[in-house]
Formats: structure tokens, sequence, C-alpha cells
């Protein structure tokens, strides 16, 4: 009796699973198709709006000079904005100097003020012994057995938090940037160390986050190796794309308090009203500049701000954009026909007030015509302006839409979303049209990351595929999914995910926040296809994941074979990737200030002394080797304190 009534609960359990399962994946294919028929129906606008912004881009093109046209950072800011992103983010903040007075030609760029790219300094304040305690100190971080009992020592310990362990894996990746063999040899140590304690447990989730001082290593070590072929080959693609963004956003409408608009890839940043914008051009001279007038295409919802942002962009869109004025630093004077000129403003006595709050002055507010001329000059001096529109207070500004307009439309989603599944269409169809519109820029960007030039072959991605492979294999794990996941955290999901989601860590551009959302959702489409399960989507699945799902399963098919292709490459020797190591350690020899990164690094060593020697006690070959005496040596001499460590052999 028993055995019958647990064979009945597994036969209802199995058709309550397949029912589930035949509802999701009906609902799944109901969805595509009504995705299909949007699409289909709104492919002439697509087309139009692709046109247009193809004859825009082939204008760019052309007027980009390959290297020198693209504003690519150097090899040293690249560095320090993907090793240290949160220090890096201050200095972005600062990105353009203070104006001087009567400069016609308006900010000059900053020198780097990361203080990893300055000169060391000796001065006579310094502690006599410290110069040579830091050089022992190096001394002993080249030593394989000292360093991983270090790294080791130091994660064991719970106040050593995640921030710290990623600092100190950027500060040794600097100190020991002129030996990458080395520093290869001892990431890959640790990464044996690491595989151990996850194939134990579960060997998928390894590298699956950036939590232990080996995994931001490996980061970085990524970052390394892949900057020639980021600039050489997936530089343009994806600087096109970012243009290309930029301009079909900026085709339609923007709220320049909200940051919404009514093209996006995004459906939190969507503009969700029907504002009656249209595009006009104006002529405008810039003085001082030493340039003819140049027409630019603005909107005459456009407000001040955002007409200058436009022309700002149209004068020194060649230039990299740390050097370019800011808007509060220029004035635009219009010279209407038969009256005064006058200086335009966002605010000023000809504002006018709605529901309680000021608005914003825009093209249309002034009834600047078509063709109008404008000239933009330098300020003498910054006033004391507004600061950034989307900083103002909603309570006291608005420029196209009331918050508790948007507010309410977002209620009335909600309370209706038991009836529609997905987004209105209206508002649905504006996503695709600006994903139909990006779509090559975004198909040539996912071709150029997921392909192996004959010329050039990532000899890096080649080297450390291998290594995994290797270490699956040492540990009879046969699964090709683990590895494929093993692969996928190390390369697309470490290192290209932070690259799309951070382009301002490769160019010197503006990355606004409207752009940061559209990027969000590129970098999803980019994770599912990287991904092994199939797209799941239900009722409460948000747009962003729709709106790719038609193009995840060809992108899946790349990811799958990049890899084939990558493992059918002939193997790489130690000494061949050695040779190419070296040869990147000397191509960008002494860019960086490994002594301050020495200090920064000693700074952990000493915060945690007790636990490094009791490490390096416990270490047979460590005592074998007078580690733990070096170390104290160390410790004596940059603390000026030479009759600590007592001089026992």
């Amino acid at each position: 009796m028993n055995n019958t009534s647990v064979c009945v609960c597994v036969c209802l359990a199995l058709v309550v699973y397949c029912t589930k399962s035949r509802r999701a994946e009906r609902y799944w294919q109901k969805t595509l198709l009504q995705m299909e028929e949007m699409e289909s129906q709104i492919r002439e606008e697509i087309r139009k709006g692709f046109a247009e912004l193809q004859t825009d881009m082939t204008d760019l093109t052309k007027e980009l000079n390959r290297t020198q046209g693209i504003p690519f950072l150097e090899y040293k800011q690249f560095v320090t904005r993907t090793f240290f992103p949160k220090m890096c983010s201050d200095y972005e903040r600062r990105l353009v100097q203070p104006m001087y007075e009567n400069d016609p030609l308006g900010p000059r760029a900053l020198s780097e003020t990361h203080p990893l790219l300055q000169d060391w300094q000796s001065s006579n304040s310094m502690r006599p012994n410290l110069e040579e305690g830091i050089t022992l100190f190096s001394t002993l971080l080249n030593n394989k057995h000292f360093l991983v009992t270090f790294v080791h020592a130091l994660e064991q310990q719970k106040d050593f938090v995640v921030r710290d362990r990623c600092n100190l894996a950027s500060l040794l990746t600097i100190a020991l940037h002129g030996k990458l063999e080395y520093y290869t040899s001892i990431m890959k140590d640790l990464l044996v160390d690491l595989i151990d304690a996850s194939a134990s447990k579960n060997p998928k989730l390894m590298l699956r986050r950036t939590e232990s001082v080996v995994e931001k290593m490996l980061t970085n070590w990524m970052s390394i190796c892949m900057y020639s072929y980021l600039k050489e080959t997936v530089g343009e693609p994806f600087f096109l794309l970012l243009c290309a963004i930029k301009q079909q956003i900026n085709k339609g409408s923007i709220d320049a308090i909200t940051g919404k608009a009514r093209y996006t890839l995004n459906e939190e940043w969507l503009l969700r009203e029907n504002i009656e914008a249209k595009p006009q051009n104006i002529n405008v001279s810039f003085q001082g500049f030493g340039m003819d007038s140049v027409s630019v295409r603005v909107m005459n919802t456009d407000t001040i701000c955002q007409v200058k942002e436009k022309i700002l962009e149209a004068f020194y869109k060649n230039l990299p954009f740390s050097q370019w004025p800011r808007e509060e630093d220029v004035d635009l004077e219009w010279f209407p026909e038969g009256r005064s000129s006058r200086i335009l403003q966002d605010l000023d006595d000809t504002s006018v007030m709605e529901d309680g709050r000021k608005k914003l002055n825009t093209v249309f507010h002034y009834q600047i015509p078509d063709g109008a001329s404008l000239a933009m000059s330098m300020k003498d001096k910054r006033e004391n302006t507004l600061g950034r529109v989307k900083d103002l207070d909603t309570e006291k500004y608005v420029h196209l839409v009331l918050p508790h307009d948007e507010l309410a439309e977002s209620r009335k989603s909600h309370r209706h979303s038991h009836r529609k599944k997905v987004l209105p269409e209206i508002y649905l169809t504006r996503l695709l049209s600006t994903k139909g519109t990006l779509q090559k820029f975004l198909d040539d960007l996912f071709q150029a990351i997921l392909s192996i030039p004959p010329e050039k072959p990532p000899l890096a991605v080649k080297y450390f595929f291998d290594f995994l492979e290797e270490q699956a294999d040492k540990r009879g794990i046969t699964d090709p999914d683990t590895l494929h996941i093993w692969k996928t955290n190390s390369l697309p999901l470490r290192f290209w995910v932070n690259i799309l989601k951070n382009p301002q860590f490769v160019f010197d551009i503006d990355k606004t926040d409207h752009m940061d959302a559209c990027l969000s959702v590129i970098a999803q489409a980019f994770i599912d296809a990287c991904s092994l399960s199939d797209l799941q989507l239900g009722k409460d699945s948000p747009t962003n994941k729709l709106l790719y799902a038609k193009e995840i399963p060809e992108y899946k098919k790349r990811v799958q074979c990049y890899y084939k292709q990558i493992q059918e490459m002939a193997p790489l020797s130690e000494q061949e990737m050695n040779a190419h190591l070296a040869e990147e350690s000397r191509r960008y020899r002494n860019e960086f200030n490994t002594n301050l990164a020495l200090i920064e690094v000693y700074k952990y060593a000493k915060r945690y002394r007790n636990q490094v020697v009791s490490a390096l006690d416990s270490n047979p070959t460590a005592r074998r080797t007078q580690l733990q005496h070096k170390f104290e040596q160390v410790i004596a001499l940059v603390e000026d304190n030479i009759y600590e460590c007592s001089s026992e052999a």
C-alpha cells in the first residue's frame, strides 16, 4: 500500500512538472513570437533609423584616424583604472582643470595624478634605513615560498576583507610588473590551491567572484595580457558602439533632470511620455577656437545645458574628453534678427513655473528658429551656477516630466501587470527600435571579442585555458560544463564584462549615467550568451532580459565556437609564454612607482606581522632558508629600529 502511494505521488509530481514545463515553453514561444511581430511592425522605422545613424557614423569613421582619432587611454592609465577602480573614480571627477581667466582654448589636459604613476621622491625627512628595508622586502617578495606563505597568512585573518584582498593583489601586480613571468608562476601556484579548495566542494563555483587575492591577481593578469588585443582589435568596434548609442539617445528627447530618454535600451531609463520634439539645426561659432561656424543638430526640447553639450562635442570631438571645457565654463549667445543679442541660460528671469516648480529653459522656450546663429565663448571666470542639472532638486525644478507623472505611470504599469506580461507595446517598441538600430554595431563588437585574428592570436587566453584543462585532468574532472564555466569565469565575465560596463577604463570619454544603463543591458546579453543554462523567461522576467532573447542562441554558438578554436590552437610551451610575458614587461618598463607599491604592501606586512612570522615559522622551507629572520630584518630597517631584530642566523 505504501509503495502504491509513493508511486502515485511520484506520478502526480511528474505530471505537474511536465505541465508546468510545457506551459513555460509555450509562454516562451509565445513571447518570442510577439517580439518578432512587434519588430516586424517597426522594421521600416528601424531601417530608416539605422540608415540615418549609419550616415552619421560613416562621417565619424572617416574622421577617426584609427589610432589617433580614438581617444585610447595610455597603458598606465588603463592599468590604474582597472586595478584600482574606486581610487580612480575620485580622479575622474576632477578630470577637467578649473578654467583660467581669458584662456580662449579652454582647459588643458590634467597630468595623471595617481600616486603610483608619479616618480619616486627620496626626501631628507625619510628614515635613513627605509630604502634599504624596502629593497630587502622586494627581495623577499621575489621569493616564491615567502610570497605564497605571506598571501595565505593574510587571507586567514578575519579582518582582511575583500577590499584589502583586491588592493593587495593590485599592489603586488604593480610591484612585480617588471617580472611578469614570476608573477604568473605565483598566480598559478595560488590558483592550484584555490582549485584544490573548490574541487572538494562545488568546482563549478570557482572564479565566480573576486573574493580572494589570487582571483584579483587573475583579473589584473588578464587586463595586462589582453590590453594589446583590446586596443588593436576590439577598441574600434567598441568605440563606434559607444558613439552610436550616444547619437541614438540624442535623436530624441532626454529629460535633463531625470536622465530618462525616448530612445534607450534600458526600460528603467525610458521616458514614458509622448513628448513632441522636433530636430533643428543651429549655426554656432566659437570665439577664439580658430574654426568656422559649425552646424549643430539639436532638439527643440533641449535645455540650454544640453545644447551646450552638443556644441562642445561638435567642436572638441577629435580631442579626449579630459580636454573639453564643461558647460558651466562657456556662455552661449543668440543673435536674433532685428533684436539685441542675449545670453541663453537654463534658468533666468524668463523661466516659467509649472506645478509649483521652475521649468528649465529650452530651445522652444526661447523660440530659437531653425538655422539661427549663436556664438559660444569661454567665461572670464566660473560663476556660481546651479551645478549639474541632473543633481537639481526635483521638488523645485522640472524639465520634461513631473516626478509624479513618472510615478503614476509606474504604478499604472504595476496595477495592470496581471494583464500585461511585458511593457505596454508603445514602450517596448521604442526599446526594440533602439536595439534594432544599434544591432550591427553590437554584432561587430561581439564578433571582435569572440574571434581569433590569425596574425595575432590571444596567447594568454590559450595558455590559461590549457592550464585550466590540465588542472581538471589532474583531478579527474571530466564534466565539460565545469571547464566551460571555469573558462567563462576567467575571461568573458572577469575581463570582458568589466570592460563593457566601464569604457572609461579604456577611453578618455564621458560615460553618462544613461550610457551606463544601456551598457548594463549589453553586458547582460553577453553574460547570458556565455551561460550554459537556457534563458528562462516568465511573467516576471525583466524587459532587459527579453530584449536580446532572440539573439542569445546565436551568441551562445559564437562563444562555444570561440572556446573550440582556442582549444585547437597549437599549445604554448612555458618558454614561449615566458618570452611573451618578458616582452610585455619590457614594453612598459618604468611606467609605475614600484617603490610606493612596495611600501603599501609592506603596510599589510606590518599590520599582520605576528601572523606572517608564525606562518613562516610553520613552513619547513621558509624556516630552512631563514625567511622569518629576513622578514624581521625588513621590519627593523623600515621602522628604523635596527636593534629590534636579533642577529642570529
